[in-house]
């Protein structure tokens, strides 16, 4: 849970800081476009100004100038044609980058709506993720408690056995030679009395009493699980 929770967390990280790059992108562009408008706006002033002028200029020329000198109203009319057309299409430029910044503005609150949807969820994510964390570390806790159990009535199991099949074989051996009177058997056999009853003694206080007693079952581990 810890490493699955993780690893989607950090999933939605990466798409958090990704629409942060992409929002870094937009506001770069945003201010080269910005940058591009006031260019372009200050540049149809200016030609909107010489054509004004020049507009001026034509219309105040008497007809006898005209008669006189032809090829210069001529060059004017050509040069008002050409100012007329540069600021149409300063206009027509102006006009597509305007889009763009109105388009670029679009994507710009998407990407910001992206990335309030993104940080919500992460959020909401990161409780799953800590109550996953919770439920397998109280997982954990509930497997060594029952692998403790298990391990401690095998124990207590070979231990019975173990001493069940210890004085078995020592009866039988004795029963074959009766009195043992020997000092070092008689010796031996003391220090056996007295670690079995210092064994009893260490394992009585572990006693409760009998309505104490609950019902438990373990798992049957195998040694790989143990």
């Amino acid at each position: 849970f810890n490493v699955l929770g993780e690893s989607i967390a950090e999933l939605k990280r990466s798409e958090v800081q990704e629409i942060k790059r992409q929002l870094e992108k937009y506001k770069n562009e945003f201010l080269g476009l910005q940058q591009t408008i006031e260019n372009l706006k200050k540049e149809k002033e200016q030609i909107e100004n010489s054509k004004k002028e020049l507009e001026e200029k034509l219309k105040n020329i008497k007809p006898e100038i005209i008669e006189k000198e032809p090829d210069d109203y001529g060059q004017l009319k050509e040069t008002l044609k050409a100012i007329t057309e540069q600021s149409n299409h300063i206009t027509e430029k102006l006009n597509q980058v305007l889009k763009e910044k109105e388009e670029l503005e679009k994507k710009n609150q998407e990407y910001m709506e992206n990335l309030k949807k993104l940080e919500e969820l992460n959020k909401a994510l990161k409780k799953e993720r800590d109550k996953f964390i919770e439920i397998s570390r109280e997982y954990e806790r509930s497997f060594e408690e029952e692998k403790w159990g298990f391990e401690l009535t095998h124990a207590l199991s070979d231990l019975s056995q173990e001493i069940a099949g210890r004085i078995a074989a020592v009866e039988v051996l004795m029963a074959k030679r009766n009195p043992v009177n020997e000092k070092n058997t008689q010796m031996l056999l003391e220090r056996a009395i007295r670690t079995l009853e210092e064994g009893i003694n260490k394992l009585s206080k572990w006693r409760i009493r009998a309505d104490e007693v609950i019902e438990v079952e373990y798992t049957a581990y195998s040694d790989i699980d143990l």
